[in-house]
């Protein structure tokens, strides 16, 4: 079925505004903040991936996981 990933994609972004609108006052702004960091890796993650499995090896070569693996050890530090 034609466009059935949109349509979760759409649902999942609806559900996660609700549940935002409705339970963020409970969250801290650390909180939030480590949130949005946890986000910006796990999507950096994601796109090496997808990369490396649609044969974009030249763009995933580039991106060098120890330099990944230094900036998650900054972001760690900033935690500390």
């Amino acid at each position: 079925m034609p466009g059935l990933g949109t349509l979760i994609n759409v649902l999942c972004i609806v559900a996660g505004g609700v549940i935002g609108a409705l339970f963020g006052r409970f969250v801290t702004s650390e909180q939030q903040d480590a949130l949005c960091k946890v986000s910006g890796v796990s999507v950096l993650f994601t796109h090496i991936t997808s990369c490396r499995i649609y044969g974009a090896v030249d763009y995933a070569e580039e991106v060098r996981m120890q330099d990944v693996v230094a900036q998650l050890r900054a972001y760690q530090s900033s935690f500390a």
